[in-house]
């Protein structure tokens, strides 16, 4: 009898791109954390995806070899625990970014890594659909048509959510602001 064959390892670069945005989204350009593979199915990845990039990790009793228990500070002497399964997010980021194509990140050091990682990533899904990068304000130029629909939506509805009010289109932000509903006041760190 010959050995069941292996199915093929998914493809991220199958998935809706704004599926793999949510993800980078979630990971924030984190290349230190090892996270419950359930954040990736709220992000809509599929179950096959996940299983994909799910590993059980062991502890080997080590400072630098150890999985150190949630609300531990992570000092030595610590509590950890034996084992975890879990995603570790610089995997998934190389693992989307290969999928897509990119070259290898020639950072050194995890978190500069994934931060590259997470850039490149979103350059590349910026090709596909258009897509907000960090920090930009940039909208679609809407037609007359599209801008009295969008006018309209805002007349009848209030924002959703209030706390992403940055990435509502300006067309619908003016439009409640003329209704008197504003952004929510950022917090300063003073």
């Amino acid at each position: 009898m010959s050995p069941r064959p292996t199915p093929p390892t998914p493809s991220f670069a199958d998935l809706p791109p704004e599926v793999l945005v949510a993800v980078c989204d979630y990971l924030e350009g984190d290349g230190h954390g090892m996270y419950n593979p359930a954040f990736l199915t709220e992000c809509g990845v599929p179950d096959q995806w996940v299983a994909s990039v799910t590993e059980t990790y062991k502890s080997d009793g080590t400072y630098k070899g150890s999985i150190f228990a949630p609300g531990s500070p992570g000092l030595p002497g610590s509590p950890y625990v034996p084992e975890m399964t879990a995603v570790y997010s610089l995997d998934v980021y190389r693992r989307i970014g290969r999928d897509l194509g990119l070259p290898g990140s020639g950072y050194g050091g995890r978190g500069f890594e994934a931060r590259d990682w997470d850039r490149r990533i979103r350059q590349k899904l910026a090709e596909k659909i258009e897509l907000l990068m960090p920090g930009e304000t940039l909208f679609k130029v809407l037609t007359e048509a599209q801008e009295a629909e969008f006018k309209q939506w805002a007349m009848d509805n209030d924002p959703p959510n209030m706390a992403s009010w940055e990435v509502y289109h300006p067309v619908c932000r003016n439009v409640w602001m003329g209704r008197g509903i504003f952004p929510p006041k950022k917090e300063t760190g003073q």
